[in-house]
């Protein structure tokens, strides 16, 4: 009989065996095993040898290997166990060879490079031996590449392996060789290992859509964990051990999409999963779960409601500009906005200086809001006030702490954190800042590469302008490949908790490609999109039961469903639009700024820059004597921006204070101004008349009781003016004055070099 005609009547033989319940299989995820007495690997791999009817396991492989696992399976009780190396199809393909194997009961293959098996093994004598023992009740296992070729649809490797940045980037991609003819056990099923610990959800989902894309077939498939194991006994029935989980989901085939017009990546609808760990136990010719033992929860649907648009963009920090797709999208945020005029928010240095250029060469025109103590002073008004109206906020590099030092210390950030939350706003969120978007955030998962395996991911607060969401920026990225396993459990692992019911996974392939995710408002309901390069993941909790791992920070659940979402893929909609009515705002006044201050005998002259203008508005004046605390003095309309105050002695100190105010609101107080004491002046020089003042002309005429010695004149830069004076009368002077207007001061000086400065108004 040829191998042909054999595996096909193999299969036929199978397919009706599966139904019966007679072949045992146990699937190791990877990693090593713990050799010591009641490691993780004790309890299945004890499994597999009490399946092995005669006791005998032969571990197979491509690969040289030491003795150290049939060693172990011997002390879990195996009467041998032997390595058996099969590198070549000579071997493969001899009657000596399933001769050999039909000697065992039990079967364990060794992880390594499934490329090679199957390559080398595929319609051989091996296969043979496989199969006709699973059929008489053997037991098969394998660990890593073992694992894979168990499945009944392989990733063969051929063409090297998938990393799950490549499924989100393009679907069609060859890579992806999944086959049908090597072993047709669970023939519906695909196997994958490392699961967690490598960030292959999204591996798992790309060939899931892969398949269904090409056969038109669905597809289930199983991610295990590393140090994790499921046994499945001849009923199907697969039970949990070790440290992870194992991550169950279903794709059906018109579930799947790709829109070659925007690229070779694809979307998919409610794909639903669960996760299993030490202990629960799942029907896998059913999907159902058998034993879940852990906590009963109401989850309430997630509905993101509010009239506040949200871009965020899948980059990392240091990668500005950013994600170029969402910065020209222009278009797509001033129809959510109304406008591109808002303001920049970013920390005190920013090393992409370029970015506010580049925001306004994409048709952004932005105040920049440095987080900084300066902006965030009282004096910041006219910064308060771009606040309160501005509509559009993007974020750049900003950390949680460097924002709520400034949320708390002082009024811009006071205003700022209450200005965000308010409805029809819009938040751009770039470089590594979209985190700050949702309820919840991981603080840890960049900076401990063992945080999950190890129980320790920490989570904080995030400025919950998605609530019940977490949001996981560059998710997938090849610069933090050792970050994978803590970026994609952090997320399901976040779910578990009470609050949280939504996940957003953005990706970024190095700084060449990346994604980004929007909420959008639109004929009354806010709609989830995608855009970019790649794909988003979103995942939503529908459990009924909630859990986890013992120590790794793996969730256990038993619904959550997973969408991939494209440029291509049609927006899905997350609840009706629930408008909540801004409280109206005043803009605050601007503080007046008095620059200069001129006494003369019984005045005092005040001038100030800024101020208020229209019916209703004016200034009020305070004042405070020799020290004492300025109270109210008076009050006088607008029609100067300055105050005489014509009730002064000269060896009195004044301080002023002043406000303005119009009909709405009233300003702060100036910063105070002080008129010291006159003091050495004699009366005779104090009691000089100075006439015209304001003048017109370039003559002015003096009256007085003592004789001069001389005249000076300044204008506002503190320039001398050359002038000349001639007696006109009794104790009177003409004064010739050169060309000039505005603010001048003229200073007497009496023969006893005590003098007298006047404020002139020349217009």
């Amino acid at each position: 009989m040829s191998m042909l005609r054999y595996y096909i009547g193999c299969l036929l033989l199978c397919i009706s065996g599966l139904a019966s319940g007679q072949g045992k299989l146990l699937i190791v995820g990877g990693g090593s095993e713990d050799l010591d007495a009641e490691g993780w690997s004790e309890t299945p791999y004890g499994w597999l040898v009490d399946q092995a009817e005669n006791k005998r396991i032969a571990v197979l492989s491509f690969n040289e290997e030491t003795e150290v696992i049939p060693e172990y399976f011997v002390s879990l009780g195996a009467t041998a166990a032997h390595n058996i190396q099969i590198d070549n199809q000579d071997l493969a393909y001899s009657e000596a060879m399933y001769d050999s194997l039909m000697g065992y009961d039990g079967f364990f293959i060794k992880g390594g490079d499934q490329s090679r098996y199957y390559e080398t093994w595929r319609s051989s004598q091996v296969v043979r031996a496989l199969i006709d023992k699973y059929l008489g009740g053997g037991v098969l296992g394998g660990t890593s590449a073992g694992l894979h070729i168990l499945s009944g649809v392989v990733f063969t490797a051929e063409n090297g392996s998938v990393y799950p940045e490549e499924g989100l980037e393009n679907i069609l991609d060859e890579d992806f060789t999944l086959k049908t003819n090597f072993l047709p056990f669970y023939s519906d099923y695909l196997f994958d290992s490392h699961f967690i610990e490598r960030g292959r959800t999204f591996r798992l989902l790309s060939f899931l859509a892969h398949y269904n894309l090409n056969s038109g077939d669905s597809l289930k498939g199983l991610g295990v964990d590393d140090r994790t194991a499921m046994a499945i006994d001849s009923q199907g029935i697969g039970t949990v051990y070790g440290t992870g989980g194992v991550h169950w989901m279903r794709m059906e085939s018109d579930q799947v999409a790709i829109d070659l017009d925007e690229g070779d990546f694809f979307s998919a609808d409610s794909v639903v999963t669960q996760r299993l760990v030490a202990g629960d136990q799942l029907n896998l010719h059913t999907g159902e779960l058998v034993s879940f033992d852990h906590d009963t929860v109401n989850v309430e649907p997630w509905r993101y409601t509010r009239d506040r648009n949200i871009f965020l963009d899948g980059s990392e920090e240091g990668q500005l500009p950013g994600n170029l797709f969402l910065i020209n999208s222009q278009s797509i945020i001033r129809e959510a906005t109304g406008s591109t005029l808002g303001m920049l928010i970013r920390p005190r240095t920013l090393e992409a200086e370029g970015l506010p250029g580049l925001l306004e060469g994409r048709g952004f025109f932005l105040d920049e809001l440095p987080l900084t103590a300066f902006y965030n002073s009282e004096d910041r008004v006219e910064v308060r006030n771009w606040i309160r109206n501005r509509n559009l906020f993007v974020w750049a590099e900003v950390t949680w702490d460097e924002l709520q030092t400034f949320f708390d210390a002082g009024p811009t950030g006071a205003l700022l954190k209450e200005h965000i939350y308010r409805d029809g706003i819009t938040h751009v969120f770039l470089s590594g800042t979209s985190d700050l978007a949702g309820e919840i955030r991981v603080t840890n998962n960049l900076s401990d590469a063992s945080a999950s395996y190890r129980g320790r991911l920490e989570y904080a607060p995030g400025l919950n302008l998605i609530p019940g969401a977490i949001v996981m920026p560059h998710t997938i990225d090849v610069s933090t490949s050792d970050f994978y396993e803590n970026n994609v459990s952090a997320v399901e692992y976040a779910l578990t908790a009470d609050s949280i019911q939504f996940g957003i996974y953005l990706s970024v392939l190095g700084n060449r490609k990346t994604s980004y995710f929007s909420l959008l408002g639109e004929d009354g309901k806010m709609q989830m999109a995608a855009g970019g390069e790649m794909s988003v993941v979103v995942v939503e909790d529908q459990s009924t039961a909630l859990g986890s791992a013992e120590v790794r920070n793996v969730a256990a659940f038993d619904r959550y469903v997973y969408q991939v979402l494209n440029a291509g893929s049609e927006a899905r909609s997350s609840g009706d639009i629930v408008r909540v009515p801004n409280e109206e705002y005043i803009d605050e006044i601007v503080p007046v700024e008095v620059y200069l201050g001129t006494r003369e005998y019984d005045r005092i002259r005040l001038d100030w820059w800024g101020g208020v203008s229209g019916d209703g508005s004016g200034y009020i004046i305070y004042r405070g004597e020799d020290g004492t605390e300025p109270t109210y003095y008076d009050s006088t309309g607008t029609e100067i921006q300055g105050y005489i105050d014509r009730n002064t002695l000269p060896e009195v100190t004044y301080t002023y204070l002043v406000q303005a105010y119009n009909t709405d609101t009233i300003s702060r107080f100036s910063e105070p101004y002080t008129m010291a004491a006159v003091t050495g002046l004699s009366n005779e020089l104090l009691s000089w008349q100075v006439y015209p003042n304001p003048t017109t002309g370039n003559i002015l005429r003096l009256q007085g009781e003592v004789n001069l010695e001389r005249l000076s004149l300044w204008n506002s830069l503190g320039q001398e003016q050359a002038i000349s004076w001639v007696p006109s009368g009794e104790n009177q002077w003409e004064v010739r004055l050169p060309e000039g207007s505005g603010l001048q001061l003229l200073c007497l000086h009496s023969q006893e070099t005590k003098s007298q400065c006047i404020t002139l108004m020349r217009e």
